[in-house]
């Protein structure tokens, strides 16, 4: 017996080493794969590093094309340079620029190095920089410039230089070179500086200018309203091929006319009529100080404060319960509210004030659609309630500034900019997070979007919130209102897009808490569609305000400015009013970011405009998951008649 149980215990005890000794060899090899898994060059490290790279780069990247879109005047097609430097110098952006100020540039932050354009094209620059930009020489001057490059992080090798024209390169230390014009150079001249890595492919260029002397500099003229400011544009020397100069002082001849700010060149209208401005300047190799003149013209309207009549209605605007009464314009004011000023041009302005005054209660800009297929087309078939099917149309601003090209759309797509659309994402669509939205159903947007494209077809537009979003401190309910605390998409009772959204329907709800019709309301409120966005810019593009620029010109007030606050229709920087104004409607340029209906890919909304901390053109499109939470995330509801 005693064998026996020795014989079973040495059995035992031989399983258990054999099975440790198993063990460990596992785990050594599930160690082994571990580290292989977390390092080398396809590691999960590895991976997060250059991942994590890559995000600082984008992100640098999108600092300098928000920099150019906020910089972007006269309808988008030419950028302002002060405006584009200011942007970047903000953004702690260094900028290497040709001699004569000229685009393209070269801009670097955090070790990333890119170029922007005469076109505002930003592209990155790899392996290797010439650190200078495009340079200037006089005709017949003995004067030398020197050029240097550097090679970019990552890359070694040995530069070596070669020119195109009537220039002459000599060696002038390690990296660098000394540029002469040959003698028998003539003004207009160009020739071309290239540095290259020995045995790569990698090479940079500048452009060398042969000028000549300045004799003068002219200016386009300029029309501002009474009241209104404009900036006089583009400074161009003269002869043809003249030097660059640089403007010392800026002199208005009849300042009972137009007065002008002696270092910037704003012009301010002050009484209609015509008058010069006198352009001081000097050249910047020559140091030759020339005049010239700017011609300007005063205009005495300011559509936005004037008080159009009451006229009598015609068509789908005649004999309407919904409707107290017709302005000039055609513009219908709706039963409860009373209008202020303003008119089709300017911004006609209502408000829910029983007093009518301004600043009071509520108050919403109209929107004239005249063509409704600029806005909104037929698809097929028809809702539940019976109303054709519409889809909104949308238009790339980024690409043409004149607002003209509309976005593609597909009804199988979720790979456009789009709408009425649902989220299909699993995390982030909407039937993922349908709890969110009381009512919700794969149906609810093309309705909701049917009944407001139905009521601009019968009247002819709709209503813009004058203001952001803000929120009634007692009820929570959605307000329009002037010196309010703009809502965000972190705050406890708007969170998310979807709180948003929903809190843009309390204002004028369509239905009771019982889902029946709310028949007391004359009009229906909603998160701005970006249709109606779109159709808001292209009112004001009619009426020759730029909204592709981050500081257009409102036809009364002159050039913008964003609002910096977080207080709807917020004056800053020292002003007594805002200057974030177009159209009568406030805080496009700053203030929040605005979140609209508008759906891109699967997983995303849309939002428009400025916000408080950076200058962007109204036009500019931008999209966030709709359960981001960040506090730059605000909305701004429209009204539509019923």
């Amino acid at each position: 017996m005693k064998n026996k149980l020795k014989e079973q215990l040495k059995t035992n005890k031989g399983i258990t080493l054999i099975a440790l000794v198993i063990t460990i060899i596992v785990l050594l090899i599930l160690a082994g794969v571990t580290i292989a898994t977390l390092t080398g060059d396809n590691g999960i490290l590895t991976k997060a590093q250059n991942a994590k790279e890559k995000n600082a780069q984008k992100t640098v990247e999108e600092q300098i094309n928000l920099a150019v879109q906020a910089s972007r005047i006269n309808e988008g097609l030419v950028i302002d340079k002060d405006i584009l430097e200011q942007e970047l110098t903000n953004n702690g952006i260094e900028i290497t620029k040709s001699e004569n100020d000229e685009l393209p540039w070269t801009v670097k932050k955090d070790g990333y190095v890119y170029t922007i354009s005469e076109n505002g094209e930003v592209k990155e620059k790899e392996g290797l920089v010439i650190t200078a930009g495009d340079i200037e020489i006089l005709k017949g001057a003995t004067e030398e410039k020197k050029v240097r490059a550097q090679i970019l992080s990552g890359e070694t090798g040995t530069i070596k230089w070669e020119s195109t024209g009537n220039i002459t390169l000599s060696e002038a230390g390690e990296n660098e070179v000394t540029v002469k014009v040959n003698s028998n150079a003539n003004a207009g001249e160009t020739a071309t500086v290239t540095a290259k890595v020995e045995g790569k492919t990698y090479q940079d260029s500048i452009n060398v200018k042969i000028v000549a002397k300045v004799t003068g500099v002219t200016a386009e003229k300029i029309e501002v309203s009474i009241g209104d400011k404009s900036k006089i544009g583009k400074i161009t020397a003269v002869p043809e091929n003249a030097e660059s100069v640089e403007v010392t002082s800026y002199v208005s001849q009849d300042i009972t006319k137009a007065t002008v700010d002696e270092k910037t060149g704003e012009v301010t209208g002050v009484q209609e009529g015509e008058t010069t401005v006198t352009i001081n300047a000097k050249g910047k190799l020559s140091g030759t100080v020339v005049t010239g003149t700017c011609s300007v013209k005063v205009t005495k309207l300011n559509h936005s404060e004037v008080v159009v009549p009451t006229i009598t209605a015609a068509g789908n605007l005649a004999n309407n319960d919904n409707i107290k009464e017709v302005r000039e314009g055609n513009i219908p004011i709706p039963e409860g509210y009373n209008y202020i000023k303003g008119d089709k041009i300017g911004g006609a302005v209502i408000t829910d004030a029983a007093s009518g005054e301004e600043k009071v209660g509520n108050e919403f800009v109209w929107v004239p659609v005249d063509t409704l297929n600029n806005m909104a087309v037929v698809t097929s078939g028809t809702d539940a309630n019976g109303n054709t099917n519409y889809r909104g149309v949308l238009y790339d601003w980024n690409t043409d500034t004149t607002g003209n090209t509309q976005y593609e759309w597909s009804a199988d797509s979720t790979s456009y900019y789009r709408e009425p659309a649902n989220l299909s994402s699993s995390t982030e669509g909407d039937e993922a997070n349908s709890s969110k939205i009381e009512g919700w159903s794969s149906t609810l947007y093309q309705e909701e979007y049917n009944k407001m494209i139905k009521s601009v077809s019968q009247y002819g537009g709709f209503y813009v919130g004058r203001y952001e979003m803000s929120l009634n401190s007692e009820t929570k309910n959605a307000e329009s209102k002037y010196g309010a605390t703009s809502a965000n998409a972190s705050d406890t009772d708007t969170n998310q897009w979807y709180g948003l959204y929903n809190r843009a329907k309390t204002y004028a709800p369509e239905k009771n808490s019982d889902n029946t019709e709310n028949a007391s309301q004359k009009v229906v409120s909603s998160m701005i569609w970006g249709s109606q966005y779109d159709a808001m810019l292209k009112w004001m593009k009619g009426n020759k305000i730029n909204t592709t620029s981050s500081s257009p010109t409102d036809l009364s007030i002159g050039t913008t400015s964003k609002n910096t606050t977080r207080v709807t229709g917020g004056a800053n920087n020292g002003q007594t009013v805002s200057k974030d104004k177009l159209s009568n409607i406030y805080d496009l340029l700053g203030n929040s970011l605005e979140w609209t209906q508008e759906a891109n890919n699967t997983s995303y909304r849309v939002i428009r405009g400025g916000y408080y901390n950076s200058s962007i053109a109204p036009s500019y499109r931008s999209y966030d998951c709709p359960t981001d939470t960040l506090s730059y995330d605000g909305s701004r509801f429209t009204l539509y008649i019923k």
